[in-house]
């Protein structure tokens, strides 16, 4: 159930369902818990006190079991984003491999004043009798302002064995941004790709890409 939501009072979220279903088969549990504040005029909404459970099975996915908790807010007419101590945690076994997913999003605060905050971090692991895959992902402290956003690091690192096949892929770029005239600034890609085992030619081959990417949402 939840409380009445009326534009910028906190109402009280609380939630039990169960979802069933075949082809696919599907049989979760999902609680959620917390408190949550809308305002439709300023294109804001906030989540405090998140708790969200999710567990059972889906499809291919057995023995899920997602935790997510924090706060978190966003102003779309103030431009202003508030991430306080979100942190998601899933395990489970995909087909026949295990699966773990984790994120941390410790502190992000954007104003037009200031933005700040620490890293964000996520990975994902699988591991399983004829693969392994893991994927790590760095997002670097907000700097700067709403209007003039710099991250001076987005980092995704992939290492993945496939029936004997290896990939190893890397990437990372700085981001600028403009939240209120909606562009976003890519303006140093880098990544490599390598891929090596008995099936390639040559045995293994690198793939390095340089690029730029520039983004205007209002177009």
């Amino acid at each position: 159930k939840t409380g009445r939501l009326e534009d910028d009072l906190p109402s009280p979220i609380a939630m039990e369902v169960g979802i069933t279903g075949k082809r696919p088969d599907i049989g979760l549990k999902v609680s959620l818990n917390g408190a949550a504040r809308m305002n439709l005029a300023r294109q804001s909404f906030a989540l405090a006190k998140l708790d969200l459970r999710v567990i059972g099975n889906a499809a291919n996915l057995k023995g899920l079991d997602l935790k997510l908790t924090g706060d978190a807010a966003v102003d779309g007419t103030r431009h202003v984003v508030d991430i306080n101590g979100i942190r998601l945690q899933m395990a489970g076994q995909l087909d026949r491999d295990a699966l773990t997913v984790a994120l941390a999003a410790p502190r992000v605060e954007i104003t037009s004043a200031k933005a700040s905050g620490a890293a964000v971090n996520a990975e994902l692991k699988l591991a399983g009798p004829g693969r392994t895959v893991s994927a790590k992902l760095e997002v670097a402290a907000v700097n700067g302002t709403a209007s003039a956003l710099n991250i001076s690091k987005f980092g995704l690192d992939v290492d993945a064995l496939v029936e004997g096949t290896a990939v190893k892929a890397t990437l990372s770029t700085p981001i600028n941004a403009n939240l209120a005239a909606r562009t976003w600034d890519l303006p140093k890609i880098a990544a490599n790709i390598t891929v090596s085992g008995p099936k390639i030619p040559q045995k293994s081959f690198a793939l390095p890409i340089n690029a730029a990417f520039k983004a205007d949402l209002n177009k």
